[in-house]
């Protein structure tokens, strides 16, 4: 019996299973991790300029060019159309959308390392906070790297910026307008930005039409000055025929 056991042990040890390296099982997905969630930050800042230096869009449906921007109509004769705060953050969602694979860049950064990516397009939804803005993102990204395969694909990023701020702000300009559609506020403007730490332009683009641009220097981004836009159509001509 024990020459049996011995024998048994011999050959066991003589012939040990195959080990498979924990490398070739489990990849290092931190990094990755790391770098979609910086390009959904830089993503978020560059959308919050865009969207707000048209108005809150993407693309306005009634727009007025200024500089390389088209400005959205907030004030057409008597008719107001302001976006909610609801529809801005639809409008950064879909930046969001259309622009985070841009800054991604086809993750060319990681195939040295021996990553295979791939790629579904990302679908986000955005919240805007006291303070700050947060970005939900799913972004299913397919990671090979040997023989492992993993698969990340929930984010969520924040920035620290006050919107709503700023958005209240500019529900008081329009509301104020909304007493006299035909006037221009300055006294108003003036106080407002007094209070609130920013500087205003109205700028003319013709007999009518007035571009108000709001800059808040006190919450740049890398910074960039930010600024908000809007377009009024005084139909000042029409008021006089």
């Amino acid at each position: 019996v024990i020459i049996l056991i011995v024998a048994g042990l011999a050959t066991i040890l003589g012939n040990p299973k195959p080990q498979v390296s924990p490398s070739t099982n489990i990849i290092s997905l931190e990094p990755i991790n790391q770098y979609v969630n910086s390009c959904i930050k830089d993503t978020i800042i560059e959308g919050i300029y865009f969207i707000s230096s048209q108005g809150g869009y993407n693309e306005p449906q009634y727009s007025q060019p200024f500089k390389d921007r088209k400005v959205a109509v907030y004030l057409d004769g008597s008719q107001f159309s302001v976006p909610t705060l609801y529809a801005i953050e639809g409008e950064l969602a879909q930046y969001i959308e259309n622009h985070l694979p841009e800054c991604v860049d086809g993750f060319e950064g990681f195939s040295s390392s021996g990553y295979q990516i791939e790629v579904v397009a990302p679908t986000s939804i955005t919240r805007v906070a006291e303070n700050e803005i947060t970005a939900f993102v799913n972004y299913p990204i397919i990671v090979t790297q040997g023989n492992a395969r993993a698969t990340l694909d929930q984010f969520s990023t924040s920035v620290p910026f006050d919107f709503k701020e700023v958005y209240k702000i500019i529900q008081d300009v329009m509301l104020q307008q909304g007493d006299d559609p035909l006037a221009i506020h300055y006294g108003f403007l003036a106080k407002s930005a007094y209070y609130n730490e920013y500087f205003f332009n109205i700028v003319p683009m013709d007999e009518d039409t007035l571009v108000y641009s709001l800059e808040f220097n006190s919450k740049s981004l890398n910074d960039k000055p930010y600024e908000f836009n809007f377009v009024a159509n005084y139909d000042w001509l029409g008021d006089t025929q």
